[in-house]
């Protein structure tokens, strides 16, 4: 419960303001570690150690975004990659979203199966919010560098789905 305090304290309706990244909860958010992940990102991706702690910096900020957001977000590239193999720790994942988040962050990638007008739309407005945090909040590096929309597999468009999962992903 306080976590969500935490989280509603630094939610704005629109746009997470540069003040979050600053604040206390952005704070615990990169206080985190789990070497295992850094460990993993390294083979995976081919990346080096320097590489794959800027990376995992860069998906902690992501991971900070989707609780404090009221919005749909969808992230670049290579963080999205990052956060496939943060989710295949499943216990640790399960445990990171409930503590940090005050929620399970749902993934949810835009592939291909659920292809309706609604779907297209909060693909692109999830795009869309993402470069506007990034803008906003002026994260920079290589990491955060967005392509332009595509499916998860080929470009990183894959959803955080506030709120719980999106209509494409109910059964």
């Amino acid at each position: 419960m306080q976590t969500q305090t935490a989280i509603a304290d630094v939610a704005t309706d629109s746009l997470v303001s540069a003040m979050a990244l600053r604040s206390a909860l952005y704070q615990k958010f990169q206080g985190y570690q789990f070497k295992p992940l850094l460990v993993r990102l390294q083979r995976e991706l081919g990346i080096r150690a320097e590489e794959a702690q800027q990376l995992f910096t860069d998906l902690k900020t992501w991971m900070f975004l989707c609780a404090v957001s009221d919005k749909p977000l969808s992230p670049p590239k290579i963080i999205d990659e990052a956060w496939h193999n943060f989710v295949l720790f499943t216990k640790e994942y399960a445990s990171f979203c409930q503590g940090f988040c005050g929620r399970f962050v749902h993934h949810v990638p835009f592939d291909g199966v659920c292809q309706s007008e609604e779907s297209e739309s909060t693909r692109t407005s999830a795009h869309q919010n993402t470069l506007n945090l990034i803008a906003s909040l002026g994260l920079s590096g290589k990491n955060w560098l967005m392509g332009s929309s595509s499916s998860c597999c080929d470009g990183g468009n894959c959803s955080n789905s506030p709120g719980g999962c999106s209509h494409c992903s109910e059964g």
